[in-house]
């Protein structure tokens, strides 16, 4: 007998009548925290729609900023400079890291490579 394993994610995507059930057993992934650095928390977010560019979110105390995977531009945000600076340098620091999440949360959506 030989087992088959699928990701859950996959046998919703397949089966479009169950789409229902997705948020049910996906909301422990509502935010996938990826990692921190001088008190910036970084962040890919699984559940974000209509988003064109692969990006990550950094935060730092009250402010945020999203940066793009593809060209490390800032997209949007309030991050002070010396921490926009931070948050960049980590995004290129760990892309590997960052595009292989984002394709993860976002394989039907977005795929980046």
């Amino acid at each position: 007998m030989k087992i088959i394993e699928h990701k859950f994610t996959d046998i919703i995507m397949d089966f479009g009548c169950f789409n229902f059930f997705y948020p049910v057993f996906d909301l422990y992934e509502q935010r996938g925290n990826v990692g921190e650095r001088d008190g910036i928390i970084f962040e890919i977010r699984p559940k974000e729609s209509c988003h064109n560019v692969p990006h990550v979110h950094a935060k730092y105390q009250d402010k945020n900023i999203s940066i793009s995977l593809l060209d490390y531009s800032v997209l949007a945000g309030n991050l002070s400079k010396k921490q926009q600076k931070i948050a960049i340098q980590w995004t290129k620091d760990n892309i590997d890291k960052l595009k292989s999440k984002w394709n993860e949360y976002h394989q039907y959506r977005i795929p980046v490579f």
